[in-house]
């Protein structure tokens, strides 16, 4: 499946089903389209053939380069 529908799905039934704030639900879609970007640029892969170790190294690739820490 397409990225647009798995982030519109969490969106829709993780943010907005609990009320989120609409600054919060931005910054949520924001995250997911940054992590979609980065694994286009890194390997072009679906969200249904994504894998926990991307997820992790994508965490590495925040600490380590962007220099975020363990709260973002």
């Amino acid at each position: 499946m397409k990225w647009s529908y798995w982030i519109e799905l969490y969106i829709r039934t993780h943010c907005v089903a609990r009320g989120l704030r609409p600054l919060t639900i931005a910054a949520y879609d924001s995250t997911l389209k940054q992590f979609r970007d980065w694994i286009r640029i890194k390997e072009d892969r679906e969200p249904d053939q994504l894998s926990a170790r991307d997820v992790l190294a994508y965490v590495q690739y925040l600490r380590e380069v962007r220099d975020n820490g363990d709260s973002a």
